[in-house]
């Protein structure tokens, strides 16, 4: 059996846990790419990690599908319906992208961007160091343990 049945609260834990790497994801690659986008004047919108949250489930099908239109107009079948199904996604997309309202999207010069990114990279690189910290520490009280249970071998 490839899936297994999970209980409501395994579901949410998976689900909080997919959303806590998705956040971190999203801001680690936006305090990096930050820099480059105000060097460049171009802006960025607040509603990024909401958006690709959102995203990607659009993205992933689309690409699916047009791969598979792909495939079947390289070998001669008839793509007709995966047409229209790439229409659709295309159409559900567009109607989410005028929901956003467009006052959410905020310029920063290059030295305030940077700013920003290094605070922000900081403030990661400092919580994932102590979360490796604590991992380090109990893998060495494991070990520990592990040396004075078991006889010396040598």
């Amino acid at each position: 059996m490839i899936f297994k049945k999970l209980s409501a609260a395994e579901l949410l834990r998976s689900i909080s846990n997919f959303l806590k790497k998705m956040v971190y994801f999203q801001v680690v690659a936006t305090g990096v790419s930050l820099p480059f986008l105000a060097a460049h004047g171009l802006s960025i919108s607040l509603l990024t990690m909401i958006g690709n949250i959102f995203f990607m489930p659009f993205l992933l099908s689309f690409m699916f599908i047009a791969a598979a239109v792909f495939f079947c107009e390289l070998v001669g079948l008839p793509a007709a319906f995966l047409h229209f199904v790439l229409q659709k996604i295309a159409l559900y997309w567009y109607r989410m992208l005028l929901l956003a309202p467009a006052n959410f999207q905020i310029i920063l010069s290059f030295k305030e961007a940077l700013l920003v990114s290094l605070f922000t990279l900081s403030g990661l690189f400092l919580i994932k160091r102590s979360e490796l910290i604590l991992s380090l520490g109990k893998m060495l009280e494991i070990k520990e343990g592990l040396k004075r249970a078991l006889p010396f071998r040598g």
